[in-house]
């Protein structure tokens, strides 16, 4: 966020102070917060605020750009092999948790373990899953992803997000975890609090991997089924964004 002053000039504008709560509108309330169990459009609304944070994302372009990661992996930078057999995804430096915990290279390979196992319930995001092998971690950055066979999509699969191995559960009973509504992520945003039927708040992440963001303090999630009272809460200034 950020605005100009009154008669501010080229040399004295600078971006405002961040801070404030904005509130949003959803209809309903989401079932969970972990994509990987619903990739229904309300959860991917309130998840990407705060576990939705990958490897990588596509932009507005449509191009995939890298998040978590250092760089994409391509045959001309080495991360690719020539036989399309081996993917080396090296991460940014110094990611933490919202917990305050490393993000390391062996949560990137539990994330492979949750999805590739079939009792975990994964039913979103698990293209190719079962085409990966195995994957090393030489190191804290880096996860070498084997493949049995070439798979095309292979900059999509953790770009929704990673599963912390330490805050977590067991791959088997991922239905069942804390995490899925209280999500230790890698987002701009943690959950503070969830009324159920009413709202889901949540605070800033002082660990987020972007210097100075998010530039807002808290994001409220409304749950308000109904057209009319949306459109109320609109009007009287109670809500600003209706999703």
């Amino acid at each position: 966020l950020s605005a100009c002053g009154q008669g501010a000039t080229e040399e004295t504008t600078e971006p405002a102070a961040g801070g404030g709560t904005v509130t949003l509108i959803i209809p309903e309330e989401p079932t969970t917060l972990n994509y990987y169990m619903s990739d229904a459009a309300i959860t991917r609304q309130v998840a990407d605020a705060t576990s939705m944070t990958g490897l990588d994302v596509v932009d507005e372009n449509g191009e995939f750009v890298p998040v978590l990661a250092a760089e994409l992996p391509t045959e001309a930078n080495g991360g690719l092999s020539a036989d399309k057999l081996t993917v080396t995804w090296k991460l940014r430096p110094d990611l933490k948790w919202s917990d305050g915990e490393p993000i390391t290279s062996d949560d990137i390979k539990f994330t492979w373990e949750v999805l590739s196992d079939p009792a975990s319930g994964a039913l979103a995001g698990t293209g190719g899953i079962d085409q990966i092998a195995s994957i090393d971690t030489p190191d804290e950055l880096t996860a070498v992803v084997h493949y049995s066979t070439p798979y095309a999509g292979y900059l999509a699969q953790f770009a929704y997000g990673l599963f912390p191995r330490h805050a977590s559960g067991a791959p088997a009973e991922m239905s069942n975890w804390e995490w899925n509504r209280q999500p230790v992520g890698a987002g701009p945003f943690v959950v503070s609090e969830w009324a159920s039927g009413e709202s889901i708040s949540m605070t800033r992440n002082p660990n987020y991997y972007l210097a100075g963001q998010p530039y807002l303090d808290k994001i409220i999630f409304r749950i308000v089924p109904e057209p009319a009272a949306q459109l109320a809460l609109m009007m009287e200034g109670d809500a600003q964004v209706q999703l």
